[in-house]
């Protein structure tokens, strides 16, 4: 999966969870945007399915999540080249 494709897919997930949608272009901090610990916890549990992975412990933290950024950066370790 391309960098294009995870932050498509990632944005897909967000805007399934929060009220106010994210763009492709957008950098806002999520916590503007309306995230809480049940939608945190929500788009964890959502891009797991999706991506068929399983985020570490040590990895959930708000700060990984804050952005549309920071979950791609983040989700990009465990994404396999195939």
């Amino acid at each position: 999966m391309d960098k294009t494709d995870l932050r498509d897919k990632v944005i897909e997930k967000v805007n399934e969870v929060l009220y106010e949608k994210v763009s492709r272009e957008d950098s806002t901090n999520l916590l503007k945007r309306g995230l809480d610990s049940i939608s945190f916890i929500r788009i964890i549990v959502l891009l797991e399915d999706e991506l068929e992975i399983e985020i570490e412990d040590d990895d959930i933290l708000l700060e990984n999540f804050n952005s549309v950024d920071t979950i791609c950066n983040l989700i990009s370790k465990y994404i396999v080249d195939e």
